[in-house]
């Protein structure tokens, strides 16, 4: 009946204002055994076992045989799950590669024992997601000196906000198998933690006739396209913008604009879980890579999605060894080298190319209308 009763409680406090809030998991990128979470005052966790009002202080959260347990000098407590709500922000500490690393947040927070590590599910209001995601994102083109006015960087950060929004709403049934709506990973969107800063415009999202899903990427290189290339199962839509940006990149400031990577043979076959590739060739579509086309050692014709060409080489070797969908192949004598331009799908807003218009002038609507053509900006309907 506890268990029973913990499980109703759980639904109940992750289930008030759904249309508002959406379920982060967070620190996805780390194996987590043993956290430390420093709480303020009107902390609440609950448990199987029991629930307290804590006052502030530094909790111990261990994986211990599939169950959490979370000690601080006057409290244990224990269960396949605990609640950990905080009226205030809290801080995780937590360590990889022998080093102590924090983030802070706010939010209900639900730790869970999952193969013996801990799991971390964030339940945060939309527009605290909406913000503090816009402002990971755009990471260090937020610096002090990057912009010529004030004005200039609240548009570009406007307009990712629109964006980020928008995405949100569109794909919160990225994770649904596993019972939260976004990683903090590339795969879903950055997010580093709470950073207190407000929406400039709620609510306010991207529309179209065909649907908008608000994809962005760090820098196109020049070439731009839609979600049928990148993605193979999307349509073709006319709300992203297609082919060059410009008679030379508005992203040509990024640092990622040109780079060039090597993959051995024995990377490229475990990548593409064939032997003996005879041949490889690629598929072009609006000035980018749709597909990988090679032949095996059967000499049999075989496409390999792009997406699904990036995702494998990024789980073996790293999401920087090929950056971007914009490149081409030269055959070397042990391997191939990649000769690409830009990072990330080159679809919808390219973060780069937007900071540059924003610094000549261009509003945030401006912007949105240059990467997400034949589209409006509406409130969405929160019910």
């Amino acid at each position: 009946m506890i268990r029973m009763n913990l499980i109703l409680l759980f639904v109940t406090i992750f289930s008030l204002s759904a249309e508002a809030e959406v379920k982060v998991r967070i620190l996805a990128k780390y194996s987590l055994q043993e956290i430390q979470i420093k709480s303020n005052d009107g902390t609440r966790i609950f448990s199987e076992e029991k629930n307290k009002i804590l006052t502030q202080g530094l909790y111990i959260v261990k994986n211990l045989n599939g169950k959490i347990h979370l000690l601080n000098d006057k409290n244990i407590l224990q269960g396949k799950q605990i609640l950990f709500i905080s009226e205030n922000t809290f801080r995780i500490f937590f360590s990889d590669k022998d080093k102590i690393l924090s983030r802070v947040y706010k939010g209900k927070l639900e730790i869970q024992s999952i193969n013996k590590e801990i799991l971390l599910i964030l339940k945060l209001p939309l527009e605290e997601y909406v913000s503090s995601a816009t402002y990971s994102e755009l990471g260090i083109l937020l610096l002090a000196d990057n912009f010529t006015t004030d004005n200039a960087k609240n548009e570009l950060i406007a307009a990712q906000e629109i964006t980020v929004r928008t995405y949100i709403l569109n794909e919160k049934k990225r994770h649904l198998d596993k019972k939260y709506d976004f990683c903090d990973l590339t795969h879903c969107m950055h997010f580093n933690g709470y950073t207190n800063k407000l929406s400039l415009y709620p609510k306010k999202i991207l529309t179209g006739k065909s649907g908008v899903s608000g994809y962005f990427h760090s820098t196109c290189g020049g070439i731009l396209t839609g979600p049928n290339v990148y993605w193979s199962e999307d349509k073709n839509s006319n709300h992203y913008r297609k082919g060059k940006d410009g008679t030379e990149p508005n992203c040509k400031n990024s640092p990622q604009l040109n780079w060039e990577s090597t993959l051995s043979n024995e990377n490229l076959e475990t990548i593409l879980k064939e032997e003996g590739i005879i041949l490889i060739s690629l598929k072009l579509l609006d000035g980018r890579v749709k597909s990988i086309e090679y032949k095996n050692k059967f000499e049999k014709n075989i496409s390999l999605p792009i997406s699904i060409f990036l995702t494998r080489t990024g789980r073996l070797y790293g999401w920087n060894k090929i950056k971007s969908n914009l490149f081409s192949i030269e055959k070397i004598d042990d391997g191939y080298k990649f000769i690409g331009r830009g990072f990330g799908h080159g679809v919808g807003l390219c973060q780069w190319g937007a900071k540059y218009l924003a610094d000549k002038g261009k509003s945030h609507n401006e912007i949105l209308e240059f990467y997400f053509p034949e589209t409006k900006i509406k409130l969405y309907d929160a019910d």
